[in-house]
């Protein structure tokens, strides 16, 4: 790999990190409750002004930090993070950090709109999420400017991580779309690490598997992923449905998250639930199969991602 193509890949990886950090942290949490109450109810006290300016305040300060969390990531000096474990400590601690930044400036701003508080684990965890995301990133990025060369044991626990990774980045929009009318005062935190945990009773056995027989060729990779990914969500949330319900029952509020793949079997009317239900299964398919098959030909270059 040459010098300018090195470059290249270390900034589509700070683009690429700034992206999942803007879509981890973005807080659409109570948002249409809010929209409702300042500017369809008409009640007393609403002020569709003061819902844009909370609005704006998300959108910028969440923007800013989607920048500014990476690029002390990216500054950190190479020898502190080219190991797995320091970059995940120093994107835990960055993104904890920037979480804490985002809750404390959107407190003020959510004071104009509700009369409960805002919650700051959801802020917590989307923070740590996305600085332990970016940190793996920016390592992965690491390694290809350093023309590393792995074997085949470590591109598989490369690919296997990033299985995971990308499955974590898309179901934060499937907990948005569940935080987007949560009423405000409620605890918020949790579901995306409950949906997480379900999505672990398959992908990495999934995974294994991919590893172990390969592809014939890209479509087939990507058309393989592509089933597994809008297949097994339904088929957890079946097995995972009793427990799911006791748990509910016995008070664990966001143990009914753990069944989100199963919306598709109620959404035979209503279309927009496909989307919620299918659409992570599939874009994760796709993705997992384009990087199982880009790592099959650096196994066989003995080459790095």
């Amino acid at each position: 790999m040459s010098e300018l193509e090195r470059r290249q890949a270390g900034t589509v990886s700070f683009w690429l990190a700034m992206f999942i950090w803007l879509l981890a942290t973005f807080p659409c949490v109570h948002l249409e409750q809010l929209y409702t109450r300042h500017h369809l109810l008409g009640s007393i006290g609403a002020h569709p002004e003061l819902f844009t300016a909370y609005l704006r305040r998300a959108i910028w300060a969440t923007t800013a930090l989607s920048v500014l969390g990476p690029a002390l990531l990216w500054l950190i000096p190479a020898r502190f993070r080219k190991e797995r474990e320091a970059a995940l400590f120093w994107g835990g601690a960055i993104g904890v950090t920037a979480g804490i930044a985002l809750w404390a400036g959107m407190v003020p701003a959510f004071r104009w709109v509700s009369d409960k508080p805002l919650e700051a684990g959801i802020f917590l965890y989307s923070g740590a999420l996305a600085g332990i995301i970016a940190s793996e990133i920016g390592r992965r990025a690491l390694s290809v400017q350093a023309g590393m060369v792995r074997t085949a044991s470590e591109l598989k626990r490369d690919f296997q991580v990033a299985s995971l990774m990308i499955w974590a980045v898309v179901l934060k929009p499937v907990e948005c779309w569940f935080l987007f009318n949560a009423q405000p005062g409620r605890t918020a935190a949790g579901l995306h690490f409950v949906m997480f945990l379900s999505i672990l009773l398959w992908s990495p056995w999934v995974c294994r598997f991919f590893w172990k027989h390969r592809p014939g060729s890209l479509l087939t990779s990507v058309m393989r992923g592509s089933v597994a990914g809008m297949l097994f969500p339904p088929l957890s949330a079946l097995v995972l449905y009793v427990p799911a319900i006791i748990l509910s029952f016995g008070g664990v509020s966001s143990a009914y998250a753990m069944l989100w793949g199963g919306i598709v079997l109620l959404a035979i009317h209503t279309w927009w639930l496909y989307i919620v239900a299918v659409f992570p299964g599939l874009i994760w398919g796709v993705i997992v199969g384009f990087l199982r098959w880009r790592y099959l030909q650096l196994e066989e270059l003995g080459q790095t991602p």
